[in-house]
């Protein structure tokens, strides 16, 4: 009975979209395409993180926008508090990425 159940939770996760449950961590692992921010809107969230993220945002965008892989690939070298205040722009205001 045991092994039935598995199969079905599976099968509904996977309808979902989601994994099923991994040994490893024992919740259901999901995708999701990420965010994305745009860089003509990151004036106006100065407030949010300051200006120091802002700018380090603008200087980063690449075709206007700054997501988590733009961020991961200009991070090392750089301040981890302004990395971090930039990821929390995105988190915060970012909109779905396509895809």
């Amino acid at each position: 009975m045991r092994g039935a159940g598995r199969s079905s939770t599976s099968r509904r996760a996977r309808a979902a979209g989601r994994s099923p449950p991994t040994p490893e961590l024992g919740v259901p692992v999901a995708w999701h395409p990420g965010l994305e921010l745009e860089v003509d809107r990151i004036e106006e969230l100065e407030a949010y993180r300051g200006i120091d993220a802002l700018a380090l945002a603008v200087e980063l965008a690449v075709a206007g926008r700054i997501d988590a892989r733009i961020l991961g690939e200009a991070a090392e070298g750089r301040d981890p508090q302004s990395v971090k205040r930039v990821w929390h722009l995105i988190a915060r205001f970012g909109h779905r990425a396509p895809g």
